[in-house]
């Protein structure tokens, strides 16, 4: 929560270097959180609506909960998403796809859940 604090409070950014990167601090914010294995969360309700509210009232900005196997999938989302597209580039793509990811969280009342993208248009593969 702190560091989405700072971005909207204007704490500059920068890189190794020093030097100040321009970033977006209008837009919300996604906070991931990125554990070993989501199967290890004892109690999914912790992650639940109530947390998911108190956090975006904290923060405005989304939380996540991710496995490596779901961040993985994340990325290889935003990368199909933006291939589909003629001017969405995958970091577009990567928080479309996170804020897609927050509705169906919302939906299932709890942070611990895996997506998988499907698009309306592929074929079923039979065999």
């Amino acid at each position: 929560m702190a560091a989405i604090r700072a971005l909207k409070s204007g704490v500059p950014v920068t890189n190794p270097k020093g030097d100040t990167l321009l970033v977006e601090r209008e837009k919300p914010a996604h906070a991931i959180v990125l554990i070993p294995d989501l199967e290890l969360v004892e109690d999914h309700a912790t992650y639940g609506i109530a947390f998911m509210r108190d956090f975006m009232g904290a923060t405005g900005g989304f939380a996540h909960l991710l496995d490596i196997s779901e961040l993985l999938r994340v990325v290889q989302a935003a990368e199909m998403i933006a291939a589909r597209g003629k001017t969405t580039t995958p970091m577009m793509a990567c928080d479309y796809y996170l804020m897609q990811r927050a509705e169906k969280a919302a939906d299932a009342g709890t942070l611990c859940i895996e997506v998988l993208l499907r698009f309306a248009d592929d074929e079923a593969v039979s065999g």
